[in-house]
């Protein structure tokens, strides 16, 4: 009995977490300017000047994009970010957006890529 109930759990549990990973919608969002990165342990918050970020997914909070930190190009995002603000250049930056990082009341976009470009009047 029990041997069945937790085969049942778990089925339902593996069809709620393929369910959750197929209903992200991603898509990429407009050029904006870079404001402000901060970075931590628990990843990268890109600040832009979008007066609405793009959120495909319903976060609870479009203040920031999010980077996680086991993102296999957090690195690269970090070092271009960097390098175009230690030139001085004005930058713009569209994001790949899918998903959301953190949970409830804090998760924000997940931005999985990011390009940059000189910011053009």
């Amino acid at each position: 009995m029990i041997k069945k109930s937790l085969q049942k759990s778990l089925l339902i549990g593996s069809i709620l977490l393929v369910c959750s990973n197929a209903s992200t919608a991603g898509g990429q969002s407009q050029w904006a300017s870079v404001v402000q990165v901060n970075t931590s342990a628990s990843g990268i918050l890109i600040d832009t000047d979008e007066t609405a970020l793009f959120n495909p997914d319903g976060c609870a909070k479009t203040d920031l994009y999010a980077i996680r930190p086991d993102n296999p190009a957090l690195k690269n995002i970090l070092a271009s970010v960097l390098m175009a603000k230690a030139m001085g250049t004005t930058l713009e930056a569209r994001f790949w957006v899918s998903g959301c990082v953190g949970t409830g009341d804090s998760a924000r976009p997940q931005a999985v890529s990011i390009q940059l470009r000189d910011f053009v009047q």
